[in-house]
């Protein structure tokens, strides 16, 4: 395959340049819209109308209603968009997947609920599962009249999953599993667990348990500073009997179902980061309008305008990543049940989960932050919207653990996929060390604040470069540098953010749109934040100061007015009530 086309594949957007006008290939969020707004206003209406209105009986773990919740979803079609029509669901795939957890992310504690039942506990099954197991239970699954929870965690094996102590001992016609699971949400009320045990303390496995086994017990509800209303309690299996038929997968292979399932579960969260993220900046833009101040509204003071911008800004990124990355899983297969499409998309959706729960985390900080004392009081969504926050950056592996994931992904696709990164890589060193690709591209000569593509090209190969100075320093000791592959994953994640944004605004461009103003000053302004993370990472494992000043050639930008850009786009967020692009 041509160097140029990898940028296609998982991983690919570090060794190829994509063209904006291949419209197939990247997938906006304004190109997404015009197919999954049906969907969506059903999940927007379900959440305004059925769930919101229950938020007071679900904080108190109310789980008749959370299982009354789960059906009509299900009959709303909203549990099965990525599930086979065979077994109820509608096969939309990933890209009407993501608009459905983002319309459900509005409704709090409920989205756990939701994300834990139709994503991490019934994918496993639509991916993974035999004919006969996805019969047995998929159908009832979509339809919400059985829960599903996932089990991996351990007391002693969090992020370092494999390490699981749970035990599997073979019988006559099965196994038995003996083990403790913890911080399994929808325990309390789940029909079927997804378990993970060690058969004979060795091969890793994924079991299906149902929630009826003899053995099988449950601890507690965990009091928790966030999410207070889903249920996540421990799960204790003493001599629980499984049949062999309830193996999900095969003996031995549970690390692939493991970790394809929480990659998924690292692309829904940062689907589901952005529709609170949305949420949270609606809430903070109408305080920030009725909150009076000195005679005149808060929103009316550049400081507060400067918040709301820079809300719609990671917002902006993160719509355009999330969207790409659907588009990009959907191509690969996902949406016909190709499992391996989800392995070879771990990068992205590591990317994804790192900038969307960090960007979240900022959001609601600053939604806060506008609303003053205020927002410490519990009578304020917003102070709501703050604790559960906080979780996201250490649900489906912590973030340090997917910035480690980051660089070990780009490996293991350059050394068993054939990405030609390490070939990319020696080539921008060459540029750059050569002077032949050392010098910046060009922004538009017009005034717009928008880069060309071969400043673009410029970043992801300082980006490169970068990469190549440190394999350089640390050789095979890099593994055990995790300062080092902690910047380089912030390097790629921003150069991600910065390009899924620079397509979009062009393509915006391209329509002539009424939007495309404020397209252009929402990426440029998402560029510049990347570019001013990614120099800082640079500067720290470039080396010396001759590597650090090439990098920072690549790395120039003009003055573009960034106070200017922020008033456009909080002025635009004031016009909207809201996040000013699509659905608030």
């Amino acid at each position: 395959m041509p160097t140029s086309d990898w940028w296609e594949r998982g991983g690919g957007f570090l060794v190829g340049d994509p063209s904006p006008d291949d419209e197939a290939a990247v997938v906006t969020p304004e190109q997404a819209r015009e197919e999954v707004e049906p969907i969506a206003a059903v999940a927007r209406d379900f959440v305004q109308k059925e769930v919101l209105a229950r938020g007071d009986r679900l904080l108190e773990h109310d789980y008749p209603t959370l299982r009354e919740l789960l059906a009509r979803a299900g009959e709303l079609g909203l549990l099965g968009v990525e599930v086979e029509e065979a077994y109820g669901g509608s096969a939309l795939g990933p890209v009407f997947g993501a608009a459905v957890t983002e319309e459900i992310a509005r409704a709090g504690d409920f989205a756990v609920t939701f994300g834990a039942h139709s994503g991490i506990g019934t994918l496993p099954l639509a991916l993974f599962g035999t004919p006969e197991q996805k019969a047995r239970y998929l159908p009832d699954l979509v339809a919400g009249r059985k829960v599903a929870a996932y089990a991996l965690t351990e007391p002693m094996a969090g992020s370092d999953a494999l390490s699981a102590r749970t035990r599997a001992t073979p019988v006559e016609g099965g196994f038995v599993l003996e083990g403790q699971k913890q911080w399994i949400t929808n325990a309390g009320f789940a029909d079927l667990f997804v378990v993970y045990a060690r058969v004979d303390g060795e091969r890793f496995t994924a079991f299906l348990v149902e929630a009826g086994s003899p053995g099988l017990s449950l601890g507690p509800e965990e009091d928790k500073l966030g999410i207070r209303g889903s249920s996540t309690r421990a799960v204790f299996l003493d001599r629980v009997r499984v049949p062999a038929d309830h193996v999900l997968g095969e003996v031995g292979r549970g690390h692939v179902v493991a970790f394809g399932v929480l990659n998924i579960g690292r692309f829904k969260l940062a689907a589901g980061s952005l529709g609170s993220g949305k949420a949270a900046m609606a809430v903070a833009t109408a305080y920030a309008e009725s909150r009076q101040q000195f005679g005149r509204p808060i929103a009316d003071f550049g400081l507060v305008q400067e918040k709301l911008a820079r809300m719609a800004v990671r917002l902006y990124a993160l719509e355009s990543m999330v969207y790409r990355t659907a588009g990009l899983m959907h191509r690969r297969g996902l949406a016909d049940g190709h499992a391996s499409a989800v392995g070879e998309m771990a990068v992205e959706c590591s990317a994804n989960k790192v900038y969307g729960s960090e960007a979240l985390s900022s959001i609601v900080d600053e939604a806060l932050q506008i609303h003053g004392g205020y927002g410490f009081m519990n009578d304020y969504p917003v102070a709501r919207m703050y604790r559960d926050a906080r979780i996201n950056r250490i649900f489906e592996g912590t973030n340090e653990i997917n910035r480690l994931l980051i660089p070990d992904a780009l490996l293991r696709r350059a050394m068993r996929a054939g990405l030609p990164l390490l070939q990319s890589m020696a080539e921008a060193r060459q540029a750059v060390e050569s002077r032949d690709g050392a010098t910046a591209g060009e922004w538009h000569g017009d005034g717009g604040p928008l880069p060309d593509a071969a400043w673009m090209a410029g970043m992801r190969r300082a980006l490169l470069y970068a990469a190549s100075r440190m394999v350089e320093r640390h050789g095979t000791a890099l593994e055990s540098e995790q300062e080092q592959l902690g910047r380089l994953a912030d390097m790629v994640i921003g150069y991600f953010a910065a390009q899924s944004a620079w397509i979009r605004a062009r393509r915006a461009a391209e329509r002539d749109g009424r939007d495309a103003p404020l397209h252009a000053a929402l990426a440029a302004l998402v560029i510049d934040e990347a570019t001013r993370q990614m120099e800082q990472a640079g500067r720290d494992l470039a080396g010396d100061a001759e590597a650090v000043d090439r990098m920072a050639a690549l790395l120039r930008r003009p003055p573009i007015g960034i106070i200017a850009l922020q008033r456009q786009v909080a002025a635009a967020v004031r016009s909207a009530g809201g996040y000013p692009l699509g659905p608030r």
